[in-house]
This record gives structure tokens, C-alpha cells and sequence, in this order.
């Protein structure tokens, strides 16, 4: 099963966003990174820093792009009204 970053958007996750996982596309350290910032200032600082893929040791996947990434994880949020946080299983479903 694969799961979503609810920071980025990318949809590879091996293991859920949840304590120590790491986004290799953002790098995001959930439980860490996110323990005091929500998961929009978070993807907001990393769009703003250039949306680069983070991991040295895993190569960005040929078909990678960031933009889309964030814009498939803006299209979710916004099908769902008060959606607060994304279930971060490939599942298209959020939690209010």
C-alpha cells in the first residue's frame, strides 16, 4: 500500500505520514517538522523554498513534478468541505 504526504502531495509513501516516516519528495519529518507547524505553513515554506525533491539518496522519479503533486493535493482538500487534515492513504478521503 502506498500513502500520500499531506505536506506535498506525494502519493509514494511506503509507510503512513506519521512519526519518523520522511518525505523523500519534500522532506518532510512527520512527528517532527510537523509538531509545531500545520501541514499548509509547511508545504507553503517548501513551495516558496523552489518545491525541489529533498532525498540525496532517492533519485526524484522520472515523472516527478511538483506542481501537479500540489495541485492534485489542493484539488482533494478543496472536494471536501471543511476538510482540516488528509488521510494520507491513497484512498481520496479526508478527516474533518
Amino acid at each position: 500500500m502506498e500513502y500520500t504526504c499531506p505536506v506535498c502531495g506525494y502519493e509514494h509513501l511506503e509507510d503512513p505520514a506519521m512519526d519518523d516516516e520522511i518525505c523523500p519528495s519534500c522532506g518532510t519529518h512527520f512527528g517532527y517538522h510537523d509538531y509545531n507547524r500545520t501541514h499548509q505553513q509547511l508545504r507553503n515554506a517548501w513551495h516558496e523554498s523552489g518545491a525541489k525533491w529533498w532525498s540525496l539518496e532517492e533519485p526524484s522519479p522520472s515523472y516527478w513534478n511538483p506542481e501537479i503533486q500540489l495541485e492534485n493535493l489542493s484539488r482533494l482538500v478543496e472536494e471536501i468541505p471543511n476538510a482540516t487534515e488528509i488521510n494520507t492513504e491513497n484512498t481520496n478521503s479526508v478527516k474533518n
